[in-house]
């Protein structure tokens, strides 16, 4: 889980370091400029890059994992025969130069026996094109103990940030335990890292500024003066009288800001110099001087006393520090006065924090950014406000993003890439302000609805015993989605509370149709274990293992192995990420409104707009289209004399003649019923299954061999769309398990 969360990352890489300079009193104002490195993440765009693998089975060549063509896939093998063989299977592509690979995106088969050949895999660079990739440079490694899932999205990272090679390799590990001999790939997306340097200084004319005390006439806002003749002074007694209170100096930035560093310029007057030694600079979300309550960018400590008119050049050592005041505070352990500080003028650098995204869908164009404070920033136009995670969080649900006009002075859109004759998946978000919010029991005042109030600096804190007494019980957080949603997958942000953000660990997240917290009533979204604590303040991104995990009541719980206190869970603030679709030409998808159906009767009349081939214990054909998939249709043949011996079938009335684009099935989610999904076909007909002639007209949809996971959704999308009346989905193999049962959670048809 923890390698989707990465990509956030790197998506839009930005790291910053700082150079430590050091400038003359006199040139400071000028001169104070701080190196900063943006590290930009891109796709690399493979059409037409020559590509190999290690052999060919069938048809099944190297271009098509970059064809843009999900439901295509690759089969590289060895023996390319039935005979397992030891030598791994392994698919290359040309770079066309030297590359620093920051991750890989990998699609695979949307056939469940092609889908296993994509695990146990490593992810490899090269400086050349040999087989025996003698030089090999490991970016990033998979494996699994379970198959992995046709369809599914692998998003993988280099563990090195990023990995330098020309070829890149996607090769079967030796010891994968299922035909390490072959690997099939449906799609590939190559992500590398482009640098540039920026850097913006926080203009803090006007800011409002405090101090513990003020000595005479040097108030704070001779630190901000522009004047590095003037400066102020901060005591606490502000008398001959030693006091043991450090003096500090504060400035309100007006809002939070990722801070770089600080510039300081020492009082050109040698007595008043010495105050500025021996000190802390740290970030506050409050105003307050107290150091417990803030997070420290950088410390300063010498020996000797500064120097008068010297500049002092300190980045934070953590990169950036987050926070709204910043405060600069004496060591109470300062050899000279620590109750004074005096500062000519002080400068504060923040990271450049800019990145506009851009999703495409519908014909819309969906534009975030966010940037600390709004500079003259070259192609940087006036968009909607979203917060960056969320944004950054968009991008990593549509699976694959593609940077285009790539240009190095504006900063890059990231476009959802529509393949060309498929769907395409748009995430959206689901706007949780107002929806009904519970949890296990509250701790003091942090109600659950402070997880969805947009404020990070906020967070929810559910318990069980909610005191000192450790219970074996979980504690939980529940929203009410208000209907049955296709869930994506979820952005949680921890408290910036150390001690609260260690709630935020070894959880699950499910969903339910109806309000519980009972995992075993529900349907696993994602989990996440670490062995660490989770960092104050951090961003979680977990997509759903399943694709999507349909349900109406979203529950974060915590483990109950969990190492620390899993009888609590602290929350600033979640995300909720659904699933839409949009047709391959832009038009809009209808979902057939099964709302408006009438109930099958027993006796299946021509009337019933959902029939079936018989009906077990009750399980009647409408419980597919009843909008429930707690709920499931069972089709049997044996129980009715004119199908018996027959395989099973069921069937929906769209009342009218649509053009059918595809098919959404969510299994049972009980084990038993779900066997009874299995090696089906889709077919639209003119006429009704009751008919005498209704295969005359009869189209086929999709044919599917395979089994299909308890609970799971799967979308079955159709050629070319298909004109009909009715849709028919009936089992296909008189070979496999009970051909005579059909069972159906439920049913979703497309049409445009």
């Amino acid at each position: 889980m923890e390698r989707i969360f990465m990509l956030t990352y790197l998506l839009v890489g930005m790291t910053v370091s700082l150079s430590e300079q050091v400038v003359g009193a006199n040139s400071c104002l000028n001169a104070e400029k701080l190196a900063y490195a943006w590290d930009f993440t891109y796709e690399v765009w493979l059409a037409n890059h020559p590509v190999f693998q290690s052999g060919t089975w069938g048809d099944e060549r190297p271009e098509k994992a970059i064809d843009n063509d999900v439901f295509t896939y690759s089969v590289a093998c060895v023996a390319c025969n039935e005979a397992t063989v030891v030598e791994p299977g392994w698919w290359m592509v040309d770079l066309l130069a030297e590359t620093p690979v920051a991750g890989v995106v990998l699609v695979a088969s949307h056939d469940d026996s092609n889908a296993r050949y994509l695990n146990d895999f490593d992810i490899l660079l090269t400086s050349t094109d040999s087989p025996n990739f003698s030089e090999e440079r490991l970016c990033a490694s998979y494996e699994s103990n379970s198959n992995t899932l046709a369809g599914s999205t692998l998003a993988l990272p280099c563990t090195n940030q990023t990995t330098l090679g020309r070829y890149l390799v996607v090769r079967r590990k030796p010891t994968a335990s299922f035909r390490p001999d072959a690997i099939a790939i449906a799609e590939i997306r190559v992500f590398a890292k482009s640098s540039r340097t920026e850097t913006f200084e926080v203009d803090l004319a006007g800011h409002p500024v405090v101090q513990s005390k003020t000595w005479r006439r040097e108030k704070p806002e001779k630190a901000i003066d522009n004047d590095i003749q003037t400066f102020s002074v901060a005591c606490t007694t502000c008398d001959e009288t030693l006091s043991s209170e450090p003096g500090w100096w504060l400035v309100d930035l007006l809002e939070e800001t990722p801070v770089a560093g600080v510039v300081l310029v020492a009082s050109s007057n040698d007595y008043d110099a010495r105050y500025l030694n021996d000190f802390d600079i740290f970030l506050t979300s409050t105003i307050s001087s107290d150091p417990s309550k803030g997070r420290l960018c950088a410390s300063y400590e010498s020996n000797s006393n500064t120097t008068a008119g010297s500049t002092l050049t300190l980045p934070c050592t953590n990169q950036t520090t987050l926070g709204r005041y910043l405060v600069v505070r004496r060591k109470p352990t300062a050899s000279f006065r620590p109750d004074a500080i005096a500062i000519a003028e002080i400068r504060v650098f923040a990271k450049a924090f800019i990145a506009e995204i851009s999703v495409q869908a519908n014909n819309d164009v969906f534009r975030c950014w966010k940037v600390t404070r709004l500079m003259n920033y070259p192609g940087l136009t006036q968009a909607p406000y979203y917060d960056l995670q969320t944004c950054l969080s968009r991008c990593i649900f549509l699976n694959v993003c593609k940077i285009v006009d790539y240009n190095p002075d504006v900063s890059p859109p990231c476009f959802l890439q529509q393949f060309e004759g498929s769907f395409v998946r748009d995430p959206f978000e689901v706007d949780l302000a107002g929806h009904p919010v519970v949890q296990s029991k509250t701790w003091r005042r942090e109600k659950p609805e402070k997880a969805i109030d947009n404020d990070i600096q906020t967070f929810s804190v559910a318990c069980t015993t909610c005191d000192e007494t450790l219970s074996s019980e979980p504690g939980w957080w529940l929203v009410d989605l208000l209907e049955e949603t296709p869930v994506a997958g979820v952005v949680l942000v921890a408290s910036s509370n150390d001690y609260d953000a260690r709630y935020l660990n070894d959880f699950d997240i499910f969903l339910t149709s109806t309000i519980s917290s009972d995992p075993s009533k529900g349907r696993l979204c994602a989990s996440y274990e670490s062995n660490s604590n989770t960092t104050a303040g951090s961003t979680l991104t977990l997509p759903c293992t399943n694709q999507t995990t349909l349900g109406r009541y979203l529950v974060v719980r915590r483990k109950p192995t969990a190492s620390f206190r899993p009888d609590a869970i602290a929350i600033a603030e979640i995300r909720v990420f659904a699933k839409a679709f949009v047709a391959p030409d832009n038009e809009p998808v209808q979902i057939f409104d099964a709302t408006k159906l009438m109930k099958g009767s027993k006796n299946q009349t021509v009337t019933s707009r959902a029939i079936q081939s018989g009906t077990w214990n009750h399980l009647e054909a409408y419980l597919a289209v009843d909008g429930k998939t707690s709920t499931w249709s069972t089709a049997v043949t044996s129980l009715d004399p004119t199908w018996e011996g027959q395989l099973a079938w069921w069937q929906l009335d769209l009342g009218a003649v649509y053009n059918v684009t595809g098919v959404f099935i969510t299994s049972s989610s009980d084990y038993t019923n779900a066997q009874y999904l299995k090696d089906i076909i889709i077919d639209v007909l003119m006429k009704s299954r009751l008919d005498s002639a209704w295969n005359v007209e009869a189209k086929q949809c999709f044919s599917f061999k395979g089994d299909v996971v308890p609970g799971a959704t799967v979308f079955y999308k159709c050629d070319t769309s298909i004109p009909g009346r009715f849709v028919l989905i009936k089992r296909a193999d008189v070979e496999a398990y009970r051909p005579d049962a059909l069972s159906l959670a439920e049913v979703q048809i497309h049409t445009i």
